[in-house]
């Protein structure tokens, strides 16, 4: 198995501190400070604008480049699409009745990655996965929960 070599990120002037209003800090990939180098980052639409926020975070040289963040800060609406670009999704939140049939898929591309002598983490989503149940009983159980919203 390589490993994998940590890189300078591409943009690292798009690298912004902030705080949030509990006082907590934190740093964030900078959409505003990419479109100084990109200027049609401003009148791309706001889907587009988080894919290439993700690609951005993310750019690590190997797995997302800087040419992926150039190729989606570049979009154009209509231009031929030639290139895949790599989205990674920071958590998923799946509902039940999506969750189960996902852990069964991953269960069976497991036990697949055994049977042709690989290991079976090799077959992994990559992303945290959180399921939650949203039947009306847990909904009814999670309200009745001291502090919750509308508990008094």
């Amino acid at each position: 198995m390589s490993k994998l070599v940590a890189q300078a990120h591409a943009y690292p002037s798009t690298l912004r501190p902030f705080k949030t209003a509990s006082g907590k800090s934190g740093r964030l990939y900078s959409l505003p400070a990419l479109s100084k180098q990109f200027p049609n980052i401003k009148r791309l639409p706001i889907s587009m604008r988080i894919v290439l926020e993700s690609v951005l975070r993310n750019c690590d040289g190997q797995r997302v480049t800087a040419d992926h963040v150039a190729q989606v800060a570049n979009w154009q609406p209509n231009a031929p699409r030639t290139h895949e670009i790599p989205f990674l999704v920071s958590r998923v939140v799946l509902q039940d009745f999506t969750g189960v049939p996902l852990l069964a898929d991953l269960a069976a591309m497991r036990s697949v990655a055994v049977q042709l002598g690989m290991a079976a983490r090799s077959a992994s989503s990559g992303t945290p996965v959180k399921s939650c149940n949203t039947t009306r009983d847990t909904r009814k159980g999670i309200s009745c929960v001291r502090g919750a919203l509308g508990c008094q």
